[in-house]
């Protein structure tokens, strides 16, 4: 893990594992980054301090909001905050209980329902995407953001975690 983090200075050039990815901007919004890697995965950056990743199901795997990192246990939601010191950095985990994580859920959906209907309406602008040609991308992302809404169960299985 990074001692420090720091914001991008280009996201959309950096997201190279996102190997079809569009970046846009909705109506008075900062820019959003969606995009799909070769296994299907798919990540959403709502600027800097807003970024869900699910699996090839729709599932939640992991997101970074507000400060705090969450991730699934698979049979529940984890928001984990990192704690630093001079010489170490540990990562110190909260449990949620259902109706915070229920909350956290409410939030991630409002905000891929805004893009959903930001694609379908075309009030989105693109500012570039990877491949440049590719007509079917905003297609696809709602087409993954349906899944992700009805998605049951809501969260993968947990992650590995290397200790």
């Amino acid at each position: 893990m990074a001692r420090n983090e720091s914001d991008r200075e280009d996201l959309f050039a950096e997201a190279v594992t996102l190997v079809r990815r569009a970046e846009a901007v909705l109506a008075n919004s900062v820019p959003i980054l969606a995009g799909i890697k070769t296994n299907g995965d798919v990540s959403f950056y709502f600027g800097p301090d807003c970024v869900y990743h699910v699996d090839a199901a729709g599932r939640f795997r992991r997101a970074f909001v507000d400060g705090f990192l969450y991730r699934s246990r698979g049979d529940g939601l984890s928001r984990l905050r990192r704690d630093r010191t001079e010489t170490e950095t540990a990562l110190l985990r909260t449990d949620l209980p259902d109706d915070e994580a229920m909350r956290f859920l409410t939030a991630m959906h409002d905000s891929l329902r805004t893009l959903r209907t930001a694609i379908t309406t075309g009030t989105w602008t693109v500012l570039r995407q990877q491949p440049a040609d590719d007509p079917l991308l905003g297609a696809e992302i709602t087409t993954m953001i349906d899944t992700i809404l009805s998605a049951t169960p809501w969260l993968a299985p947990a992650l590995v975690v290397r200790r």
